[in-house]
């Protein structure tokens, strides 16, 4: 597997914003999940 030299550097640099994003997602399906939990136990 050969990648071009730019590539390496590119991910390198991007590495903090994908993790970010991640536990962003994480954090929203979380609070998702809660709520929906939430509702019912309220409705039960």
């Amino acid at each position: 597997m050969s990648y071009p030299y730019s590539k390496p550097f590119h991910r390198r640099e991007n590495t903090r914003l994908p993790s970010l994003v991640a536990s962003f997602r994480m954090a929203v399906l979380r609070l998702s999940i809660t709520v929906t939990w939430n509702q019912d136990a309220w409705a039960g």
